[in-house]
């Protein structure tokens, strides 16, 4: 896969994410609940919860991600350094989702991790010598 697969693919990724909260929402609240301008909805249930600190902590991610995955794509597109670490965070990204959705700590945290050694390795591949 190319730079360019990978950064449609982290899209791709929290558009999936985004659809998890809505639906686990949706078996709690009401749709009219949820059409309204929610401001008295609080997280029902503890899979809500993590949902959305899961999507939140993935838009952290992703504002380090596409910046360096754009210089990277505009100075080198086919280094393999930033394909290597784009790879390792999009994976990491969908394999953490799911420890975080279903509450597995550390796992979760290893995950995270190697992500992060993803954006290392595309931060060292645009990194001016």
């Amino acid at each position: 896969m190319s730079l360019i697969d990978y950064i449609v693919l982290t899209v791709a990724v929290y558009f999936i994410m985004i659809a998890v909260q809505v639906v686990a929402a949706w078996r709690t609240q009401s749709l009219s609940t949820l059409a309204g301008p929610r401001d008295d909805i609080s997280d029902k249930g503890v899979f809500i919860g993590r949902c959305r600190r899961a999507n939140h902590n993935m838009v952290e991610g992703m504002l380090l991600f596409f910046p360096l995955a754009f210089v990277a794509l505009h100075t080198n597109p086919t280094g393999t350094l930033a394909v290597t670490g784009a790879a390792l965070f999009v994976f990491a990204r969908i394999v953490y989702a799911f420890m975080y959705w279903f509450g597995v700590p550390w796992l979760r945290t290893l995950t995270w991790a190697v992500s992060l050694l993803g954006l290392i390795l595309i931060f060292l591949q645009v990194l001016p010598v």
